[in-house]
């Protein structure tokens, strides 16, 4: 099949706001790299994101353009701490409290599809767990918030543990492990979970 070029766009749902839209230009792919542009424009309930994308079908264009705006908006909701929600099939944004909006400077934009970019390139366990974060932060059903919260957390210890006896018995442990690395030993706080 063709290769073809399809715009897409995009809503994002959040209470956040730009000063005027945004033309970017933003590095896409990891074999042959290119440039594309995106265009972020401001709305009621949020902003709208287009951008385009090169595939075969409507289908892989729409998978595509949801993968790598999905992937922005994980690290971008993790700095700024709001959810943000993405919708391509509906052009009505989620109700969110527009009274106080977050204004995105452009260059958080800029910077937040550069460092996703590598993330997905060079760190995919730390982006994993970003996608899982925001899904904790826009999930309203309090098993889905917590199970997301601790698959992000689950993400990183995984790869982020030293692997030692301890460690080879199972997730808690690795997970302690890395509060170990942050804040010293643990083990006496935790000790009632180690397995």
């Amino acid at each position: 099949m063709e290769i073809a070029e399809w715009n897409i766009k995009l809503a994002v749902s959040a209470p956040i706001t730009i000063k005027h839209p945004l033309n970017l230009d933003v590095e896409k792919g990891r074999h042959n790299p290119f440039w594309t542009k995106v265009e972020v424009k401001k709305a009621t309930q949020g902003v709208w994101i287009e951008v385009i994308a090169r595939a075969s079908s409507q289908e892989e264009a729409n998978d595509a353009a949801v993968f790598f705006i999905g992937q922005m908006l994980d690290l971008l909701s993790l700095w700024i701490d709001l959810p943000l929600y993405l919708s391509l099939f509906d052009e009505k944004f989620r109700s969110v409290n527009t009274r106080v909006q977050r204004i995105v400077a452009e260059y958080e934009w800029s910077q937040a599809f550069m460092s996703s970019r590598n993330y997905g390139l060079d760190r995919r366990a730390y982006s994993r767990a970003l996608s899982w974060y925001r899904k904790g932060l826009i999930s309203e059903d309090p098993i889905d918030k917590f199970l997301a919260f601790w698959s992000s957390i689950e993400s990183v210890s995984s790869v982020s543990a030293r692997d030692n006896e301890r460690t080879q018995k199972g997730i808690i442990n690795k997970i302690c492990d890395c509060f170990d690395q942050l804040w010293n030993d643990c083990s006496s706080g935790l000790s009632w979970i180690i397995l």
